[in-house]
């Protein structure tokens, strides 16, 4: 689990080569570096985008307070911040006037 960026970029690479994609070299690069991300505060990510994706008050809700557990296990990881502005867009009115 500790792994799992790796392994998502080892498989996206795979499938590049496999029709014949040709990245730019910095792209290349880039995609073989490996970050470390804590399997806990990735599960909690995971969870609060499965949450905000049922686009209703509840899922809303329970997704922003498993995104803020996912930046309090990990403050350094970025993808939960992205998602957190997303669920506060949502939550603002422009979903439920």
């Amino acid at each position: 689990m500790r792994d799992i960026l790796a392994v998502q970029s080892e498989v996206a690479l795979a499938i590049a080569d496999e029709i014949h994609l040709k990245l730019k070299p910095e792209a290349a690069a880039k995609s073989k570096e490996r970050e470390r991300v804590n399997p806990e505060a990735y599960r909690a990510y995971l969870m609060g985008s499965y949450h905000l994706a049922k686009f209703n008050r509840e899922g809303i809700t329970r997704g922003i307070e498993y995104l803020h557990r996912s930046i309090e296990i990990d403050p350094n990881y970025a993808p939960p911040y992205e998602e957190l502005a997303s669920a506060y867009f949502l939550s603002s009115g422009w979903l439920f006037p």
